[in-house]
């Protein structure tokens, strides 16, 4: 029998603990948040190459931009020696996070001094240059080659937020694309 007409998708209507939910019958991949800004602070991610081999590090431009408002920024510039003030997030073409770079693991601390933070006025931006290792996962082997995404979270204890507010995600990079090779 021949169809006649436009053909519509299958409408699938789900009943959930009393509540009404449509779909498509197709299955939606999860996917990065887009980019977040907080007070008019902003965040910019760029790779030095979009392809990088499997343990091989990459060169990770970080940009941090204030629209308007005037920030005090703690530790902008990614020092290792101090508490982070994010994570670069790693996704697989599914959005699942497969990898979390800038996590301290083990090594020396300092203490931070008032140099540690640096006063970002409205219009003008701060940046670093950071050498990640994509592929290496810290409790076990590397990433597979493939494609991936990387994405820059920066949390409160970027502005000193203070107590729980400094875990909380504040500003979200746009996620870049990468491919990590054999």
């Amino acid at each position: 029998m021949r169809a006649h007409g436009p053909l519509l998708p299958a409408i699938v209507l789900c009943l959930y603990l009393g509540s009404l939910a449509l779909s498509d019958g197709r299955a939606q991949a999860p996917k990065a948040d887009g980019p977040r800004s907080y007070q008019g602070l902003s965040a910019a991610l760029a790779l030095g190459e979009k392809e990088a081999r499997a343990g091989e590090p990459m060169e990770v431009t970080i940009t941090l931009t204030s629209n308007a408002d005037t920030h005090r920024l703690f530790n902008p510039f990614f020092n290792g020696l101090l508490e982070q003030p994010g994570r670069l997030v790693i996704r697989d073409r599914d959005g699942k996070v497969v990898n979390r770079l800038l996590d301290f693991r083990e090594g020396s601390r300092r203490t931070p001094h008032e140099s540690d933070h640096v006063r970002l006025p409205g219009g003008g931006f701060v940046g670093a240059k950071v050498r990640v290792y994509p592929s290496r996962k810290a409790l076990g082997g590397d990433l597979p080659p493939g494609h991936y995404t990387m994405q820059l979270i920066l949390y409160g204890s970027l502005l000193g937020l203070g107590g729980k507010d400094d875990a909380k995600e504040i500003v979200l990079s746009e996620p870049v694309a990468f491919r990590i090779s054999k």
